[in-house]
């Protein structure tokens, strides 16, 4: 991310860079946000900083799978992640256990959102 974009207040970003740009700079820095919420989290473990710990939240694994980093992911994709096969997500979602949504004007085609995979592998742990 430039150091223009970081320095300026209240600058139209979308409207100096494009949106294509816009959205690849908001990429680097929450990914740069998650690198170093993970390496805060291993030196509060302990771990070296150097050490790679294992993926701990929906996001995390999503990213580190090669998926873009959105607000929402389908079940496909959330099973892909996870290792958690389609028809027990499924099952889970019937019975409550996670929560998602279908598209406004769909039939089908269910999106889940990070925090509620993060949610439902709580579940799972317990």
């Amino acid at each position: 991310m430039s150091k223009e974009i970081v320095q300026r207040e209240g600058g139209d970003v979308m409207g100096e860079l494009g949106t294509a740009d816009a959205a690849r700079a908001m990429d680097e820095f929450l990914l740069a946000v998650i690198d170093a919420a993970s390496a805060a989290r291993r030196r509060m473990a302990g771990g070296r900083p150097g050490e790679t710990a294992p993926a701990e939240d929906f996001l995390s694994m999503a990213v580190a799978a090669g998926l873009p980093l959105r607000g929402y992911y389908t079940v496909a994709e959330v099973s892909e992640v996870t290792g958690i096969p389609k028809s027990t997500l499924y099952t889970a979602h019937r019975e409550g256990l996670i929560e998602w949504r279908t598209p406004r004007g769909f039939e089908r085609g269910a999106i889940v959102r990070p925090e509620d995979v993060d949610a439902y592998l709580g579940v799972r742990a317990s």
